[in-house]
């Protein structure tokens, strides 16, 4: 139907550009093209979908293979929780005769810090006189 149809169009428009000279034959040429290529285009999905609705059909109706359960999937169903129990060790034997190295720590002091571009003749001295103070060297 379709493709009657598009023939139709066709030499209709074939053949009222022809009538309109030179131009009418270029653009009659890419007309009947484009009809053509439509029409081809529609038939060409239509039998695509066609076979794709067969497929699915077929692939509906196969038989199903009876296979073997899987015997990890088997034993992953049939898992349970298995009651936890703490075990007691004993501590493991230390000896005394090992020296045991203490590190010792170093103390340093922290100094607040304020940003000290922003800081201005009066607020610069205080902040070096606290830090000369807290025991700052440098």
């Amino acid at each position: 139907m379709v493709l009657h149809r598009t023939i139709e169009w066709l030499l209709i428009t074939l053949v009222s550009t022809a009538l309109c000279g030179c131009l009418g034959g270029t653009v009659a040429q890419q007309l009947a093209r484009a009809m053509l290529m439509q029409g081809a285009d529609q038939a060409t999905a239509a039998a695509i979908d066609a076979q794709e609705k067969n497929d699915k059909l077929v692939a509906q109706k196969m038989p199903r293979k009876d296979t073997p359960a899987d015997p990890y999937k088997i034993a992953f169903v049939n898992a349970a929780f298995e009651t936890v129990s703490a075990k007691v060790e004993p501590l493991p034997a230390t000896s005394l005769d090992e020296e045991i190295t203490v590190q010792i720590m170093q103390e340093t002091k922290l100094v607040q810090v304020e940003v000290w571009n922003l800081l201005v003749g009066d607020a610069k001295q205080s902040i070096l006189e606290k830090a000369r103070v807290q025991g700052a060297t440098g």
